[in-house]
């Protein structure tokens, strides 16, 4: 899991991308139905439906997706007994580039594939 909305509320005013909600979710955050299709898509308000064991991978410079919609899930996950674990990198952006970073997160992925899909 990388670089995914958890919670569209809290998302909405944290992105970087301020004309996102109002073009996809039909207004502004705090309008009708704005919030009427938060209640609908967010991820969040279906949490305890996650069962699947999830590597959340986030990024604490990413100003476009928010580095707590990872921690967020990461939180939920944890609360609700699925196994979980969370790799953060605080010198990275919307995209992991730099090579030592790249190193880390492709083992990391490798590992959790490698123990969770036999």
């Amino acid at each position: 899991m990388l670089m995914r909305v958890f919670n569209l509320e809290s998302m909405a005013l944290a992105t970087e991308e301020l004309w996102f909600v109002e073009w996809e979710f039909g207004g502004p955050p705090w309008s009708t139905a704005a919030r009427r299709n938060f209640t609908k898509c967010s991820p969040h308000l279906s949490a305890d439906k996650i069962k699947t064991p999830t590597l959340v991978i986030t990024n604490e410079l990413d100003f476009r997706v928010p580095v707590d919609q990872g921690l967020q899930l990461f939180t939920a996950l944890r609360r609700n007994s699925v196994p979980a674990e969370a790799l953060v990198f605080p010198d990275e952006g919307h995209w992991v580039l730099a090579a030592l970073n790249s190193k880390r997160w492709h083992e990391a992925v490798f590992n959790w594939m490698k123990q969770y899909l036999r």
